[in-house]
């Protein structure tokens, strides 16, 4: 099962647990422009965190609209172990790429971010 955390009744639902440390943090209240604030993250990993802990119901990840726009949908997938291969039951046809900075996919979120190779 997977989480909608830009959904209403998420929000609904996590505001008693982490309003207070979204002040703390520096934010007006616990909504959704908090969980996008590009600055520290430290509420989100918080979130996740406590996420990734519950038993009942087991969340397998959450779907989010990224901050550069919400018709950006990410996904972050909780990778659990299952058995000795230490790998995500979840992840199937996986297969190794080699990244290099000429990478499109690489060079498009660079363009995307603002961000240039150090260096």
């Amino acid at each position: 099962m997977f989480g909608d955390i830009n959904a209403s009744a998420t929000i609904a639902a996590l505001w008693p647990r982490f309003a207070p440390m979204a002040i703390e943090l520096g934010a007006k209240d616990f909504d959704l422009a908090a969980l996008k604030d590009s600055g520290p993250r430290d509420l989100t990993r918080s979130i996740a965190s406590w996420l990734y802990a519950l038993t009942d119901p087991v969340i397998d990840g959450v779907e989010f609209s990224s901050r550069h726009g919400d018709d950006l949908r990410l996904w972050a997938i909780f990778e659990r172990p299952s058995g000795e291969t230490n790998v995500s039951p979840l992840l199937t046809q996986r297969e190794n790429s080699r990244l290099t900075p000429e990478t499109p996919e690489l060079v498009e979120a660079f363009r995307t971010l603002g961000l240039a190779w150090a260096s």
